[in-house]
Parts: C-alpha cells; sequence; structure tokens
C-alpha cells in the first residue's frame, strides 16, 4: 500500500519540477535582456527622431550628451521653457554650459521632455 502512495508522491513533486524547467528554458535571462535593450533602442531612436523632425537648433555635443543620458537613466539636462527676450531663443532642453536642443513651441519641447524622459526611464537590463 505504500508504494502507490509514495510513486504517487513523486509523480506530483516531479510535474512542478520538470513545468518550472520548461517555462524557464522558453524564457531565458539573456533573451529578457536582448528585448529590454532593443525597447531601451526604440525608445531613444524615437526620441533622436523626434527631435532632429523638431527642434530648431541643435548645439554640436547636445546630441552626444542626451544620448549618454538616456543610456545611463541619469539626467543632466534641464528646462528653459520661457523664451529669452533678450537672445531670442525659444524653449530648449539644455545644459549648464551652454549646450542645448532648441524647439520652435512649448508643444514641442513638451513632447520631447516626454519622450526623453521615457527613454530615461527604460531599463536595459
Amino acid at each position: 500500500m505504500k508504494t502507490p502512495i509514495l510513486t504517487a508522491i513523486a509523480v506530483f513533486a516531479i510535474i512542478p519540477i520538470t513545468a518550472n524547467a520548461s517555462y524557464q528554458a522558453n524564457s531565458s535571462p539573456l533573451q529578457s535582456v536582448k528585448q529590454r535593450e532593443a525597447a531601451k533602442t526604440e525608445a531613444w531612436n524615437d526620441c533622436a527622431d523626434f527631435i532632429f523632425q523638431n527642434s530648431t537648433s541643435i548645439s554640436p555635443d547636445a546630441m552626444t550628451r542626451l544620448h549618454q543620458d538616456v543610456m545611463s537613466g541619469v539626467v543632466t539636462w534641464s528646462i528653459s521653457s520661457s523664451v529669452q527676450i533678450l537672445a531670442l531663443d525659444g524653449p530648449s532642453v539644455g545644459w549648464v554650459d551652454g549646450e542645448e536642443i532648441e524647439f520652435a513651441s512649448q508643444a514641442d519641447l513638451d513632447t520631447a521632455v516626454a519622450l526623453i524622459l521615457n527613454a530615461t526611464a527604460t531599463k536595459p537590463n
């Protein structure tokens, strides 16, 4: 009588182990890292495309610095949303040293900031 019970216990113990191993084989950590890296790259590409199509001025190193911020997940830029009367600058994303990305309208700046923050928040690993 003990043999069928032990057999039943062994079968029920093996089924979850087998199912778990099958699940892990279908969702490898490497695959999910590649998916997250692809999502981060796609988010950055969407952001960069919008900026190149809608900005009115881009300082020479601004896109490189922005790309570094996005990929590191750190925000080092600030927003200037008011028009500066003397320089006639539009709203912009920029850095203290003068590098900036200017836009013609507040709406374009708002969209760019949303895309930048989305790309920055997307985790690659």
